[in-house]
C-alpha cells in the first residue's frame, strides 16, 4: 500500500530497488552520519537483507522508497524499526542529494508520521541523529 503526500509517494522496497539502494548507501554525502563508515554495501548484501524479512502480521519494521509524484524517480528511503505496537517506533530517512532542499524529506516525514500515529496508533516516534547533521535536526524540529 503506497502512502501519498503532496510531492512524494512512499512505497515498500522491492527487489528491483537494490541497485538504487547500493548507490544511495555508498554515497559518502548521504552516509556522512551513518554508523557504518566507510560504506561498502553490495547489491547482494542488500538483497539478503531484503529477503530475510519474513512475512508476518507482527513485523516490527517497514522500509519504503521515496518516489517523486511528478516523475516517478526514486528520491530516497524512509524506514521505521523497533516497533512496539500501539506505543513507539524509531524512524530514519535518506535522500539523494539532488533532492535536498526540495521539500521531499519534509513531505515524506509528514506522510510517514500520519501513517504511524493514525494508522498504527503509535504514541511516540523517535528519530536519532548527530547534532552536527543540521538537515536532520531541522527536519526533526519541523515535526515537533
Amino acid at each position: 500500500m503506497p502512502l501519498e503526500g503532496k510531492l512524494v509517494i512512499l512505497r515498500e522496497e522491492r527487489p528491483e530497488d537494490m541497485k538504487f539502494l547500493v548507490v544511495l548507501r555508498n554515497d559518502l554525502e548521504t552516509q556522512a552520519w551513518s554508523k557504518t563508515l566507510p560504506p561498502d554495501y553490495t547489491e547482494a548484501m542488500l538483497m539478503k537483507r531484503f529477503e530475510s524479512r519474513e512475512f508476518s502480521f507482527d513485523r516490527n519494521d517497514g522500509r519504503f522508497i521515496i518516489t517523486s509524484k511528478q516523475t516517478g524517480e526514486s528520491a530516497g528511503t524512509f524506514g521505521y524499526y523497533n516497533l512496539r505496537p500501539r506505543w513507539s517506533v524509531i524512524i530514519g530517512i535518506m535522500l539523494v542529494k539532488q533532492f535536498w532542499g526540495t521539500g521531499f524529506a519534509h513531505d515524506a516525514q509528514e506522510v510517514m508520521l500520519k501513517f504511524l500515529f493514525l494508522e498504527l496508533g503509535l504514541r511516540v516516534v523517535r528519530l536519532y541523529t548527530h547534532g552536527g547533521n543540521p538537515r536532520a535536526v531541522k527536519l526533526a524540529e519541523k515535526a515537533g
